[in-house]
Parts: C-alpha cells; sequence; structure tokens
C-alpha cells in the first residue's frame, strides 16, 4: 500500500496503457507527451513557460506525483532509502527523479555533513519538491552524488494497490 498518509494518496484515473520507453528502468514504463525529456538543469523563464510544455508520463502500479499538480515525478522500484530527513518531516532517497528542475548549487551542512546539493522544483507547479546531491565532501556519504531526495510532505501516490 502507499507510504504516506490517505489525505496525500489520491487515485487518480485509469492506467495508461503500456508503451516500451528508452531510459526506464524496469518494471516501470516512460510516455511522453510530445518529444521533451523531463529533466531540466535551469529554472524555466517567462519564454520558457510560453508554448507547450513537455512532460514524461510513468505507467505502472506505484508512481509518486507532485502534491500540488500531479506530476509524475518517480517510482516505488526507484527508491534507494526511505530514511532521510528533509526540511518538513521525512524524505525517500530516489536514484532518479522525472519532470524536474534544479535551482542554483549551493553548499549545505546537512545531518550527514557537508554536501554540495541543489533545489529540485516541478517543471509544472514550480512547487519545491526536494534536492539533488552534487556532491559530498565525506568518503562515506559518496553514494548519494547524483541523487535526487523528495520530501514525503511534497508527494502524492497514484495507481498504489
Amino acid at each position: 500500500s502507499c507510504p504516506l498518509p490517505p489525505s496525500r494518496s489520491p487515485r487518480c484515473g485509469p492506467r495508461l496503457p503500456p508503451s516500451s520507453a528508452s531510459g526506464a528502468s524496469a518494471g516501470s514504463r516512460v510516455r511522453r507527451s510530445c518529444v521533451g525529456v523531463g529533466y531540466r538543469s535551469a529554472p524555466p523563464s517567462n519564454s520558457a513557460r510560453m508554448g507547450r510544455l513537455y512532460k514524461a508520463y510513468l505507467e505502472g502500479p506505484e508512481i509518486f506525483n507532485c502534491r500540488s499538480c500531479k506530476t509524475h515525478l518517480s517510482t516505488n522500484d526507484q527508491i534507494i532509502s526511505k530514511d532521510f530527513h528533509g526540511r518538513g518531516g521525512r524524505a525517500y532517497l530516489f536514484n532518479t527523479a522525472i519532470n524536474v528542475y534544479t535551482g542554483h548549487t549551493e553548499k549545505r551542512h546537512l545531518i550527514t555533513g557537508w554536501h554540495t546539493v541543489c533545489d529540485l522544483y516541478c517543471i509544472t507547479c514550480q512547487g519545491l519538491v526536494g534536492w539533488k546531491y552534487v556532491e559530498a565532501e565525506d568518503k562515506s556519504q559518496k553514494y548519494k552524488e547524483g541523487k535526487f531526495i523528495l520530501e514525503k510532505t511534497r508527494l502524492a501516490c497514484e495507481e498504489w494497490d
């Protein structure tokens, strides 16, 4: 069942039909609208917001969405650890995230030491959903580099049995 409280795990429409996708992990499928990749490395400017927004759609039984706008962000099989803490409580460490863009890179002192991170924002609503680890100073924390933290309070679940 969905790890989020019932008030934060709405059931959205019917499941999408299966389709093949490049770059998807085993067990999850991605359907793209138009021809976009779901990841940007800079905030969208006003001119970038004009026109069509390209989003990727995940297919599978356990999808995490942005709580505000229900944009697909990742799947349950991409979770590396559920033992993390974000700004507003618990958070999950994911191997991949889609439909997000990164903010400016900065050094932060987190629970496990100094890390270079950048905030993650939803490409649809521009809401803060977590952060990405860019670099870790401590050798024991190097496994986090390139991984994504999504905060539980900013997630909703879709299609959970």
